[in-house]
């Protein structure tokens, strides 16, 4: 398998303070302090300026949460409807992350390689990007 950049880890060293990640959820410092006291969140260790900072999964958490609310959802409900889009994309990124090998594109077309089928190494998953069409299909591997 080549060495490939796998775009999904890039972020996952990525933090937001307390103030952007209110800022860019549309919240208030406020609830996200409360958010957290309740554990609906969590923030990362403090470091030596005592500055609270979030990880890229709990920004995306408080997004989905907010989300939520703005769908008229209770809090305990947008808590837990956001839970469900968390653990969707945390499974979503699990396959992607053990499966992609990379893309190629062209004027055409982006095609991303998933690698191959569990019983037919010479078969590989490969999905296909060619404007306004999305879709998988099966191609020969080149072994």
């Amino acid at each position: 398998m080549k060495n490939t950049v796998n775009p999904f880890n890039i972020l996952q060293n990525l933090a937001l303070g307390s103030t952007q990640l209110a800022n860019a959820a549309d919240i208030t410092s406020r609830q996200l302090r409360y958010w957290e006291t309740q554990g609906y969140i969590q923030s990362l260790p403090e470091k030596a300026n005592n500055a609270r900072q979030y990880s890229i999964g709990t920004a995306l958490t408080v997004m989905a949460i907010k989300q939520g609310l703005n769908n008229g959802l209770k809090l305990a409900e947008a808590v837990a409807s956001a839970q469900g889009i968390i653990d969707q994309s945390n499974y979503l990124g699990r396959l992607i992350n053990a499966t992609y090998q990379g893309y190629t594109a062209d004027s055409q077309q982006v095609t991303l390689n998933f690698g191959p089928l569990a019983d037919h190494a010479d078969q590989q998953v490969t999905g296909v990007l060619a404007g306004d069409d999305t879709y998988f299909t099966l191609t020969k591997r080149s072994l």
